[in-house]
Parts: structure tokens; sequence; C-alpha cells
């Protein structure tokens, strides 16, 4: 019966008493023995159980203190078990317990009337996924890189990062939204690719795009310009002996159409 001390035995293995208690808890007139109900201490001095962190009133069918962890365990602070005890337990006063719990070296598993959850973990990963009430969330780490997955009524949102990149979606009744940086992207670029920089020649002069990286320090303005940035200098045609030269240039700040130029530039190079 959840747990609870149904029995106790002399030293020679016969029954000394038999417990009884209704749902709630209150125990039968010939109870005997300190634990009792869902295996807690009884008090009889005020007819009440010690749930470690807060004092039970089976009379009543509640806690007489409000919950510690507030409303992660319920909306009502002094309920027992969502009023279900019947079905579910609290062997320490704060939350329900689960009513199944399966673990074997690095997965465990446990499931109860609001949910059920797993995860797994091993060297330098880690990987959970949880259903309940409130919606589905799933997460999972492999060295450096993470990964996020939440549902619930109110919408679906989705993030991940790698090697310092982040990135995130959302979707719900309003429609669906992005974002990542110019920073972000160009960084991701560069870890695609294998290089910082892709450079390519124009008519008008050379265009250097800095993915990734240090920032430049622009003398003129005295500020300086993390990447990704864009430098571009100038062609310049003698007219008295034809020969080109490029100018020193000049530097900006980059922006997502320089990381899809560069993209477009690196695909081009690998087209035979």
């Amino acid at each position: 019966q959840q747990g609870s001390i149904v029995g106790l035995v002399n030293f020679d293995g016969s029954p000394s008493a038999i417990n009884s208690y209704d749902e709630y808890g209150i125990p039968g007139a010939g109870n005997q023995g300190r634990f009792q109900y869902t295996g807690q201490a009884w008090l009889p001095e005020l007819g009440m159980y010690y749930y470690k962190a807060r004092i039970y009133s089976p009379t009543l069918g509640r806690f007489l203190q409000v919950d510690p962890i507030g409303y992660d365990d319920q909306i009502n602070l002094y309920a027992y078990v969502g009023d279900d005890p019947v079905n579910g337990t609290d062997t320490t006063g704060l939350a329900e317990d689960d009513a199944y719990r399966f673990s074997l070296g690095g997965l465990t598993i446990s499931a109860s009337k609001n949910g059920v959850s797993a995860s797994l973990s091993g060297v330098g990963t880690t990987v959970s996924v949880s259903a309940g009430n409130s919606g589905v969330s799933a997460s999972a780490k492999f060295g450096s890189s993470s990964a996020t997955l939440t549902g619930g009524r109110s919408g679906v949102a989705a993030s991940a990062s790698s090697g310092g990149v982040k990135a995130g979606m959302a979707a719900n009744g309003s429609g669906v939204s992005g974002a990542i940086s110019a920073k972000q992207a160009g960084a991701a670029l560069a870890v695609q690719i294998g290089t910082n920089r892709v450079s390519v020649m124009t008519p008008s002069g050379r265009m250097s795009i800095d993915l990734a990286g240090k920032a430049h320090y622009d003398k003129a303005s005295g500020r300086s310009i993390p990447t990704p940035h864009v430098k571009f200098q100038q062609l310049n045609t003698n007219s008295a002996n034809g020969r080109s030269n490029l100018s020193p240039g000049t530097t900006r700040a980059g922006n997502m159409a320089d990381i899809r130029t560069a993209r477009a530039v690196m695909k081009r190079r690998e087209e035979p």
C-alpha cells in the first residue's frame, strides 16, 4: 500500500501487529510502530506524519506548510500528491515521487502520471528527453556542441551551438522566427571551408572577407572592427607605364550579404 508499513513481526517471525490506513493515511486503531503510512514517521501526539520537509495531516489530507520548492510540483502549495493518494506518493514532502524509475549505467528512465523522462550520459555526451502535461523537451550535448528542442501549447523552439556559434528558431501562432547573426554565420562558414578569409578579384579591385579571427584596428577612425569585416582595395592603373597596383584599402563591418558572397565565391571555386 504505497510503501506503507502494513505489519510488524516478533523476533521469531510471528506477527505482532497488522497496520491499516485509509487512502489519506489515517491509521487503524491497532496500528503499531514508529514508521507507518508510506514509510513516514508517525507523530502520535499530533496525529500527523513527519515528511522530512513538512508535516502532513492525514485528517486534512494536506501538508501544514507551503511546499519549499514552490510551484515546481503543483499549483496547490499544500496539497498532497494532487489529492490523489491512491496513485501517488511524496516521500520527501517536496514533490510527487516517480511512479517508475529504472537506472542502468548512464541510462535513467522515470515515469509518473505527470509524464515520462529519459536521460543517457557518457564521456562528453549527455542526451535527455521528457514529455508531460506541459509539453515535450529534448537536449543533447556532444563535447562543445549542444542542441535543445522544446514544444508545447505555446509553440516550438529550437537552439544549437557549436564551436562558439549559436543559432535559434521559434514557431508559434504568430509565425516563425529565427535568429543568427553575421558573426555566427561567418564563424560557421569559416569552419565549413577551413579558412577565415575569402578573397576575390573584381574589375575594380580586390575584396577580402574575413569571416572569423581577430578584429581589424582601423587607424583612420581609431576603432576596432570585429569579424566579419570586409576590406576593399581599389585597383589603380598608371597611365604612363600601364602598370597596376592595389590601394591600401578601406575596411568596414561585414553583414549577411558579405557572408553569402563569400559562400558563393567558395562554391564557384569548387565547381569543375
